[in-house]
């Protein structure tokens, strides 16, 4: 199970491409026999006479496995290893590209459709996925052709037979996102259920695989098409020839291909351990063009201050700012009415953590879910819906880059609100258990003025 209290630290996306491209690495090494099992029982009519060796080989696993074997171990076993790691990088480097652009262009309102927000992120997914796969598809079929036999492929003769199988392979891409993120939503009231992280493995890997097998037959085709230079009706003619059956012709090397996929995750399972330890070999004390962090909202308070008038560079003065007066120095070269940024001391910074999360605490206990977003400065404001019908939904400041900030302001309205709500019902003899939990709730806010809280904050500008 991976490290649950990890130091985060915000890596570079150099630092980050490397540290997931040695974990996707290491996943396609392990992964390779097996997936070069699955390819041939996929594309090869068994048993067959290898060329090389003048031995008769079966279709099972071990079968494949001893041609594999004979044929080498760089050759056979590990064949197509090389470009199976290397497509991860451009893939990744494209994706984290493109991604969030054509996301923007698609995406669905927070009222929309079950269908509609699925097809959203399907068409999206499927858009980044074309101009990637569009770059990389050479790679791709390299990795199919090195784990058969020479004698099993025809060498394209034109550009246009290079990309056979291109097609086919989108088509899959958009079933397979859709199928995926059905699937996942469907069984979204199991999740709420499973709480164990193996349980949530468990869970999410058989989306994946059920999704996977969906697809597999397209994958066929693509990939008779890669072997082949064909056409996909072409393709799906030799498929519907294979002497066990259409089973065999289409899903042929399907169980492997399960057992693949689990095995390359849980490889992949063990990146959070290796990041752990690149992170406290690197950064064991934070710093560099990172920020170590216990906490999504442990970062610096910064507050932008203006000097007063009569001011002089170098003079100490006096703030009053949201977290306490502050003692300050101005900066060489800001002059009287100019605007400097001065950090809050830890002591500072960490009481008003501990008052930030109780309030964030709090609030989340009342808050149903999030209605509108609206942008006020430099601060997000979402207006949120309370569970408690009673209450009116009520805009609430959040800090650009941290969490949840409540005044004492808003508190001291919020229980007034409330008391409002108890005198009508008292007035019209209404339900004694509800004024009995908003009685709780003006208690819950007087707990909350009790503790200053943090009002809002100005972020430091990256």
């Amino acid at each position: 199970m991976p490290p649950s209290n990890q130091r985060k630290v915000r890596l570079s996306f150099l630092e980050n491409l490397c540290l997931a491209g040695g974990a996707a690495a290491c996943s396609k090494i392990v992964s390779t026999p097996l997936e070069n099992i699955k390819i041939r029982k996929q594309l090869i009519r068994y048993p067959c006479t290898s060329s090389s060796t003048g031995k008769v080989y079966s279709g099972t696993t071990l079968g494949i496995f001893q041609q594999l074997t004979d044929e080498g171990f760089f050759l056979g076993i590990m064949g197509g290893v090389v470009p199976n790691v290397l497509r991860y990088y451009p893939t990744q480097t494209l994706n984290f590209a493109f991604k969030d652009s054509i996301k923007s262009y698609f995406k669905p309102g927070k009222d929309s459709s079950f269908f509609k927000k699925i097809l959203y992120n399907t068409i999206s997914g499927t858009l980044a996925g074309t101009i990637t796969l569009g770059v990389v598809y050479g790679m791709d079929r390299w990795r199919t052709v090195s784990a058969l036999p020479s004698e099993c492929v025809i060498e394209p003769s034109t550009y246009y037979q290079m990309y056979s199988g291109f097609g086919v392979s989108l088509l899959g891409m958009f079933i397979y996102r859709g199928s995926y993120f059905g699937i996942y939503d469907m069984v979204g009231s199991i999740r709420q259920h499973v709480s164990s992280f193996w349980g949530r493995f468990a869970l999410g890997y058989s989306v994946t695989s059920i999704a996977g097998l969906i697809v597999y037959p397209l994958d066929t085709i693509r990939r008779t098409q890669m072997i082949n230079c064909c056409t996909a009706s072409k393709a799906i003619s030799i498929i519907h020839g294979h002497p066990d059956g259409l089973w065999e012709g289409y899903m042929g090397g399907w169980k492997e291909n399960v057992i693949r996929g689990l095995l390359g995750t849980m490889v992949l399972i063990t990146f959070d351990y290796f990041k752990e330890l690149y992170i406290n070999s690197v950064y064991p004390n934070g710093g560099g063009s990172s920020t170590t962090t216990n906490d999504a909202n442990e970062r610096p308070l910064i507050f932008n201050v203006t000097a007063p008038e009569g001011s002089s560079p170098g003079q100490v003065i006096n703030v009053q700012t949201e977290v306490g007066v502050m003692h300050c120095q101005i900066p060489p070269g800001v002059q009287a009415g100019q605007v400097f940024q001065i950090r809050a001391p830890p002591e500072m910074e960490r009481a008003a953590r501990e008052a930030q999360k109780k309030i964030t605490e709090e609030r989340n206990k009342h808050v149903d879910y999030i209605v509108a977003k609206r942008k006020v400065g430099y601060k997000v404001e979402y207006l949120v819906h309370f569970k408690d019908s009673k209450l009116k939904d009520e805009w609430i400041d959040i800090s650009r880059k941290s969490g949840v900030y409540i005044s004492s302001k808003k508190v001291q309205q919020y229980k007034e609100m409330v008391r409002g709500i108890i005198s009508n019902l008292e007035n019209e003899n209404g339900d004694e258990e509800m004024m009995k939990l908003l009685k709780d709730k003006i208690g819950e806010s007087d707990s909350l003025l009790s503790n200053p809280p943090m009002l809002s904050r100005q972020d430091s500008v990256d």
